[in-house]
Order: structure tokens, then sequence, then C-alpha cells
């Protein structure tokens, strides 16, 4: 990511669009040699579904090798009041762990201080996401963190034949 000049193309596409587009913004984080490591970006309209329908938030990334140029892509997700999935940030960065995540969402509320952590109630994320996200965010008290339905399903459990009966007493939360 920081040694492809097609980053710094971005970075200063970026700044275009906050200068231009009324209530966009981005943040870059970058090491300690200068190159930057993560690129975060809310539009008008992920500011809008962060402050409506962030109590229930869905956090997972897109694999490096399932994209192009071999970035992980975070997108924070959110249902909407139509039932249908709504994006409350995009970010593309180079590790998925607790920090980046907790970096990511730390800047969606550094670019929109009307939302507030703690209107988060749930976090349903893969295995990689674990309780230092919650503490790191300071909402390890109000906050439940669980396992999304189609990773508990499709990942982590064997298959039903496997597993016996039990399996068949498992329900949709």
């Amino acid at each position: 990511m920081s040694e492809n000049s097609s980053t710094w193309q971005v970075l200063t596409y970026l700044q275009k669009c906050k200068e231009e587009i009324l209530g966009f913004d981005y943040r870059v984080q970058y090491s300690p040699d200068g190159r930057p490591i993560f690129v975060m970006l809310m539009t008008p309209a992920m500011r809008t579904n962060s402050l409506q329908y962030s109590h229930i938030l869905f956090l997972d990334c897109q694999k490096r090798q399932m994209n192009k140029i071999a970035w992980t892509y975070m997108g924070p997700s959110v249902l909407n009041s139509e039932n249908r999935v709504a994006v409350c940030c995009e970010a593309i960065v180079t590790a998925e762990d607790i920090d980046t995540y907790t970096w990511v969402i730390q800047s969606m509320l550094d670019i929109e201080p009307r939302w507030s952590l703690a209107c988060i109630d749930i976090i349903f994320a893969d295995c990689f996401i674990t309780y230092k996200l919650l503490i790191n965010l300071g909402i390890i008290d109000t906050c439940c963190l669980h396992g999304d339905y189609y990773h508990l399903f499709r990942e982590v459990w064997p298959k039903p034949e496997n597993f016996g009966r039990l399996f068949t007493l498992i329900e949709n939360p």
C-alpha cells in the first residue's frame, strides 16, 4: 500500500473530494516512517447511516487475496430501516487486527462527532474480533460482542453430520 504510487494519487483525490463535497471526510494513518498504512473515508450518506442505524454494527474485512490490488478492505456495516445493508465508512488497511478495527471506529467518531460509541449495543463479528476491541473503545460494559451467523455456521462449527443431533438445536439469533 505505501509503496505503490497510486496510493498518493488516491490521497490527492480524497483531498479534492473533501474540498468539493459537503460532508465528505477521510483519515489516513501513517507508519513511523511516514508511509500511509490505513485510509478511511466517510461520505455524507455513510455519516447518516452511522447516526441512524449503528446500534447493531457488523464488522468484517475482505481478505487481501480477494481483491485485485491485494489490500484488505473494511466496511463497517449496519442494517437500515428497510433491512438492507448500509455501510458506515470504507477503509483500505494493511492488516486485519484489533488495533486496525479500533483505529477505523475511532476515526468514524473523529469525523462524525454527533455519533457516539455508547450507541453501539451489539457488534457482530468473526473470530478475529475479541473483547479487546470493546476494551479499546471503552464500551466493554455497554456493548455485546457476538459471533456473526455466517462465520459461526459456515466456518467454526463442523458439518452437521459430524456434530450429531445437537446441531439442529442451535437457533438463528
